[in-house]
């Protein structure tokens, strides 16, 4: 983490693409060096082209114990406004420490079965 808050918001834009009638399954996995106060994981569609604030899966906040794993989970999620032409993966780590020491790893997104 930088000084500020606003260096604590990470995306990951990709050209992955997800159609409203279909359901997904997310997980991730978040390590700090610090207790994380908050932190915002959201999977959404990109802004790219116009906005798109309210076609995402999940927008949700969750306290990260500094020195654990927190592995997120969701299952059986949809879009529900219409199908994506690409997803961001979003995390707001703003209430963080500066200078704190931050790892994501393990993110699978898949189509439930």
């Amino acid at each position: 983490m930088g000084g500020s808050q606003w260096q604590g918001q990470f995306p990951i834009n990709t050209t992955l693409t997800a159609a409203m009638s279909d359901k997904y399954d997310f997980s991730c996995t978040i390590y700090a060096d610090v207790d994380l106060p908050g932190v915002t994981i959201k999977l959404t569609e990109t802004d790219d082209a116009e906005k798109h604030d309210n076609n995402f899966f999940f927008a949700d906040r969750h306290d990260v114990k500094g020195g654990e794993e927190f592995v997120y989970t969701v299952k059986g999620v949809q879009l529900p406004l219409n199908d994506a032409h690409a997803l961001s993966l979003f995390f707001d780590f703003g209430g963080s420490p500066a200078g704190t020491h931050v790892e994501i790893s393990d993110i699978i997104f898949q189509k439930s079965e």
